[in-house]
Formats: structure tokens, sequence, C-alpha cells
């Protein structure tokens, strides 16, 4: 018989290898194995999802992959591994799939469609892994912090209402008081989690697992349309041909879903509610919000050249002109004093953010005054076909 002394110094030695060997990795080892099984884990859970969707019933195109948006890139997006056709489904959801507020257990009277929204998805949420939502669930609990400009820090917010003048407060509101005080929510860290992943996500008060995956984008990169069917199911579709390795986008604003965003919402409203600047096309409403135009990219000859696309009938005066130049050179100064340089009082996060809107403001604004100067033949001008322009006359004082 094999003595039971040795047999439990083979186990001990045995167990001080593996420990001296533990011992041996390097901290960078030890982080890059655990960054590497964040990855996997991560995978799977989109896996996951997709495959919730459909197993009921639904369909996800079996193009689309969700990966990086850049190599190493933390943020991510839906992608084509293969041509999709114009008209071709992206994916599609039947009603049940979908978290909507006639989901939530008990109806108050009179309370807004949104309450009942949050109030439905925080049930999903404490249920856990009892939930009939389970995948979708661990996928908002795994979405970063939302960083709108509300939830900044004092210093960062002091800073971008140093560009947006304090007649614009009201765009810092917390979103959070919609549910606070509008819903009577309570404040309990999930409620609010809850809220605010709700707020920040749902389309025509409904929450659509995968679609709220796409990324925003405008102009010829958005490739996507939405039919919503109430009571039936939501359907999303190419709204082009899409290329190998496209990226899948919708619009935060130009979309018929949209909450009556097409007109008075633009670059800026959109950095206050979901905490970034847009890539070009942008829109930009200035001067007491009367004066709404596009600013894009068009094709003149072998370079691309900004053009401004003006959205009303009402085209910055001479008067306007100088007040915008005086913005102008006022933004130009905060650009020199608080910008040339990182401000360690402010979270580097919000300083970025509030440098690149900044800086897209400027290149707006510089534009919209070279295209009101020179309204007749200038190339960077075009007037939308949505009116018949008319140039004002300014009244002589």
């Amino acid at each position: 018989m094999f003595p039971l002394a040795s047999l439990f110094l083979i186990i001990a030695l045995f167990a001080t290898a593996i420990l001296a060997s533990e011992a041996n990795d390097s901290p960078e080892e030890l982080a890059c194995a655990a960054e590497n099984q964040s990855e996997v884990d991560e995978e799977q859970m989109y896996t996951n999802l997709i495959e919730f969707v459909r197993s009921g019933d639904g369909f996800v195109n079996p193009s689309l992959v969700v990966r990086p948006v850049e190599p190493n890139a933390s943020f991510r997006g839906v992608f084509t591994t293969d041509s999709v056709r114009e008209g071709d489904v992206l994916c599609s959801l039947p009603w049940h799939l979908i978290l909507k507020a006639e989901d939530v257990d008990e109806i108050r009277e009179d309370e807004l469609t949104i309450c009942r929204t949050i109030r439905s998805v925080i049930r999903e949420m404490k249920l856990g892994e009892d939930s009939e939502f389970a995948p979708y669930v661990r996928y908002l609990l795994s979405t970063p912090k939302v960083q709108l400009p509300s939830l900044w820090s004092a210093d960062g917010r002091d800073l971008l209402m140093n560009i947006i003048g304090a007649e614009n407060e009201h765009y810092i509101m917390n979103p959070l008081n919609r549910w606070l005080e509008d819903c009577e929510g309570g404040d309990d860290p999930l409620e609010l989690q809850a809220a605010m992943l709700t707020l920040s996500r749902e389309t025509w008060d409904l929450m659509i697992p995968f679609y709220d995956m796409h990324n925003h984008h405008n102009g010829h990169k958005l490739n996507t349309i939405i039919e919503i069917r109430e009571g039936e199911k939501i359907e999303i579709r190419a709204a082009r041909d899409i290329e190998k390795d496209e990226q899948i986008y919708e619009s935060y604003n130009f979309c018929s879903e949209c909450g009556g965003r097409s007109t008075g919402y633009g670059t800026t409203e959109l950095l206050f509610d979901y905490g970034f600047v847009e890539n070009y096309p942008q829109r930009w409403i200035i001067i007491d919000d009367v004066v709404e135009f596009d600013l894009d990219y068009t094709e003149n000859g072998s370079h691309d050249e900004l053009e401004v696309r003006w959205l009303t009938k009402h085209v910055p005066s001479k008067s306007d002109i100088l007040k915008l130049n005086e913005e102008i050179e006022q933004l130009e100064a905060l650009q020199s004093s608080s910008f040339s340089s990182f401000d360690n009082k402010v979270p580097h996060h919000e300083w970025e953010v509030t440098k690149q809107y900044l800086s897209a403001l400027l290149v707006a604004l510089k534009h919209a005054v070279e295209a009101a100067e020179g309204v007749e033949g200038s190339p960077t001008i075009v007037v939308s076909e949505d009116f018949d322009y008319e140039e004002e006359e300014e009244e002589e004082e």
C-alpha cells in the first residue's frame, strides 16, 4: 500500500508548485489574463442577447455582429460581415420581446407612459437572472455609466456653461428629475440606474433589445429605417445597400419615431441628451433659436468642403452677423485660455468632450457667417428645398 504520509507530501508539493507558478506571473500578465477573460465574457453576453431575440421568435440578420468600433476600443457597435441589400430585414422583434409600459404589475392613474416603462425595467432588474429578459438585463447592467453633461462634476458643468451661456442653463437640468418628480419615483440606486438607462435608450417609450445597440449617425452613413407595429412587432430594415464591414447606424433625431426632433433639435441637444458631439452632418440652431442650418461635407472637385444648408427662412441679417462675430471672438478667447492645456480640476472625459464641442461650434458659426455674408453665388451655401428662400431686408435705423 502506498504510504499515506507520502501521498500528503506529494499533494503539498503539487500545491506549492501551482502557487509558485501563479506567484511568478507578473501584474501585467495577470491584468492581461483578466482582460482577455473579460472580453470572452462580453462576447458571450452579446451572443446570448442575439440568441435571446432569435429564440423568442425574433430575427437578427446573420450578417450582423457586435464588435469594437476601432481596434482595442471598448466602445462597440453593430457591423455587417457581408453586404446587405436595401430593404433587407436587419432585425425584427415580436411585441413580447420588448420592455414596455403595459408590462408593469400596477397601472397608476394618469401616470406618464415613460414612467411605467421605467417601472418595468426596475422590475426586471430586480428579478435579475430570474427575469424572462435576463440576457437583455445583463447587457443593460454592463453598459458604462451614462456621461451626460447634467451629471458631470461642478467644474465640468461650469466649463461647458462658459460656452453655451447662462441663458441656456435649462440644458443642464438633471434628467433624473423626470423620474423623481414627474414619475414620483424612488431614489434607490437601482431605481435611479434603471431610470437613467431607460431615459437614455428608449424609443417611443419602448426598450428594444439589440436595436438600442445601434450608434447614431445622420447623412449618408445613416442606413436603417424602423417600423413600429404597435402590439405586433418592431422591424428594422436597411435604408440603402450596405457594404461589408459597414457599421449599422440609426438617427437619434432624423427619424419618424424621434418625437418631433426633426426640427429645433440638433448637435447641442444631442450632446446634453446623449453625452457626445455628433460627427458631420451636424444641425445647429442659433440666434435665439430661430436660425437653423445643417453643416456637412459636400464633394467639390477633388476636395471635400463643408456646406451650409439653411433650414429656416430667417438667414442671419447684418446685425445678426455682428453678434455672431462677437460670439466667435469670445469663444476663440475661451479656447485659448481654457483649452491650451488640460485643466486637471475637470475630469479628463468632460474636458475632452467640452473641447470637442467648442471646436465644432466655432467651425459651425464661422461657416454660418461666411454663408450669410455671401448668399448670392456663394459655393458654401445651399438653401433647403423645404421653403422658398427670400433674403430678409434689414430695416434702416
